[in-house]
């Protein structure tokens, strides 16, 4: 996919999920809110195709015999912080659909604080230097 048929698409994919999300906040509609967030779940996968398309492209065109872990650790790598996103966004559909689901809010927010978290720590390899002596 192009760049600029990628850029399109996550334009229209961000309005269509905010004019969803004004309808919901402004009460104009009784939509569940996991109908609100399609057009961001459709993007979610999206994504993990291109991804999945490119790292399966790359394993087939290097040869990767010597390090048969390389491709198994760098498709986790890139997938987890996408899972990770999407269970924070059910948990929220849920607790938004029914407040009295019972799910804490501090259990809710578990998954984001972990891809916040990973996101520092990669952030945090990459601008700060290793001092090596």
């Amino acid at each position: 996919m192009a760049l600029l048929h990628r850029a399109l698409v996550a334009w229209f994919v961000a309005l269509v999920f905010l004019v969803l999300l004004v309808l919901q906040l402004d009460h104009r509609t009784q939509w569940s809110w996991f109908l609100v967030l399609v057009p961001v779940w459709f993007w979610d996968c999206l994504i993990i195709v291109l991804l999945a398309l490119h790292i399966f492209s790359q394993h087939c065109s290097q040869n990767l015999r010597s390090r048969p872990w390389y491709f198994c650790r760098k498709f986790v790598t890139i997938m987890s912080p996408i899972l990770l996103k999407i269970t924070f966004q059910c948990l929220l559909c849920n607790r938004l659909d029914s407040p009295s689901s019972g799910i804490a809010l501090y259990y809710l927010f578990i998954p984001l604080w972990l891809l916040l978290s990973a996101a520092i720590v990669k952030l945090t390899r990459v601008l700060v230097p290793v001092c090596r002596e």
